[in-house]
C-alpha cells in the first residue's frame, strides 16, 4: 500500500517536469500517455493503495467499531491527495509539488495519531 501511495504521488512530479523531459527526450509516463491518462493512473494507484490499507485494517481488527476511526484517519489524507493529484498541471508552482503533494506523506501518520485519541 505504501509503495502504491508513493508511486501515485510521484506521477504528478513527472507532469510538472514534462516540458524539460520533452526537451531532453526522457520517456516518462506523462510523456508517453499524456497528462490526463497519467492523472487517471495516479488516481487509480491511490485508490488501490487505499483499498489495500482498508483491507489491512479490517484484517487486523475484529470489531467494526474498533477500526472505524482508523478508516477515517486514512480517508481524509487520501481524499486530499487525490484532489492534489487531480489538480496537478504543468503550470503549477514548484511549492505545490514540494510542499503540498510531498506533504501528504506526513499527513497520514498525523491523522492516525489524531484519530487515535478521538
Amino acid at each position: 500500500e505504501v509503495f502504491l501511495f508513493v508511486f501515485a504521488i510521484t506521477i504528478p512530479f513527472d507532469i510538472r517536469d514534462l516540458k524539460q523531459d520533452k526537451h531532453i527526450e526522457v520517456k516518462t509516463i506523462p510523456a508517453k500517455y499524456g497528462i490526463e491518462m497519467s492523472k487517471y493512473l495516479s488516481l487509480f494507484l491511490l485508490l488501490l493503495s487505499f483499498v489495500l490499507a482498508i483491507v489491512n485494517i479490517t484484517y487486523h481488527n475484529i470489531s467494526y467499531l474498533d477500526h472505524m476511526p482508523l478508516v477515517l484517519s486514512y480517508m481524509f489524507p487520501y481524499l486530499l491527495t487525490g484532489g492534489l493529484i487531480y489538480y496537478s498541471s504543468v503550470d503549477k508552482e514548484d511549492y505545490y509539488y514540494t510542499f503540498l503533494l510531498d506533504g501528504t506523506m506526513v499527513l497520514l501518520p498525523l491523522f492516525i495519531i489524531f484519530f487515535q485519541y478521538i
